[in-house]
């Protein structure tokens, strides 16, 4: 008689255990499913607030003997759901001393106050400008989203440098990129170029700026339902 109590009881045991396996596994499935049309919204508004303003770099560089300035921005310029519309802009002028960050640059950068005549020639020929859209879908980026300090040679940025903001897309996934260019206002590529990337990076100069839009896009991919990065192991 023990004996049969003995049995039922790790019968009984044994199925709670089972049957708990569906549960948990049902559980960690609805973790990476995505938030509701609400929670993806105010998520991705959040991102928006936090890029548009803010993501904003100046580099100052020095390339072939000349003084040049670097200026890259990023704004997200049209959402829907969980897919970005994001445009980044590069434009490349001649240094010029007026227009000094912060006060402990200008030792720095004092010498640019006698630019030969060749650097002379190139403030009349105007700025350069080339610009990205980058079409990203939230889902298919991955976690965690990064935040490192960029280094550039030749060059030197105001403050704490430059921050790269960026979260990779899963493996075998790549965002649409249209790359046009211009000249003093002249556009080369009208149609534009068709690229692809593996990553939505994004650069700021301020700290707390970065570490702001980090959050906000993690957030915005997990309520997105994207995935973390996957183990070297697991990689395809």
């Amino acid at each position: 008689m023990r004996q049969v109590f003995w049995i039922a009881g790790l019968l009984l045991l044994g199925s709670h255990d089972i049957s708990s396996f569906p549960m948990t596994q049902e559980a960690g499935e609805q973790e990476k499913r995505p938030g509701s049309s609400k929670d993806i919204l105010v998520s991705t508004r959040k991102f928006e607030r936090a890029v548009n303003g803010n993501a904003i770099v100046r580099n100052r560089c020095r390339v072939q003997g000349k003084d040049i300035e670097i200026e890259e921005t990023a704004e997200v310029i049209k959402t829907d759901g969980c897919k970005l519309v994001v445009r980044a802009r590069k434009v490349t002028r001649p240094a010029d001393v007026r227009a000094i960050d912060s006060p402990a640059e200008e030792g720095k950068t004092s010498s640019l106050d006698h630019r030969s005549t060749d650097d002379q020639k190139q403030s009349a020929n105007g700025p350069q400008e080339i610009e990205f859209i980058v079409y990203a879908d939230l889902s298919e980026l991955t976690t965690p989203v990064l935040v490192e300090t960029q280094k550039f040679g030749q060059c030197e940025a105001g403050g704490a440098g430059v921050l790269k903001v960026s979260s990779r897309s899963e493996p075998g996934k790549a965002m649409q990129v249209i790359r046009r260019s211009e000249a003093n206002g002249t556009t080369k590529e009208h149609e534009g170029v068709k690229q692809t990337r593996r990553d939505l990076s994004l650069f700021f100069s301020v700290p707390a700026a970065a570490e702001k839009a980090r959050k906000a896009l993690q957030l915005a991919v997990k309520s997105c339902g994207g995935n973390e990065w996957p183990d070297e192991d697991d990689l395809p």
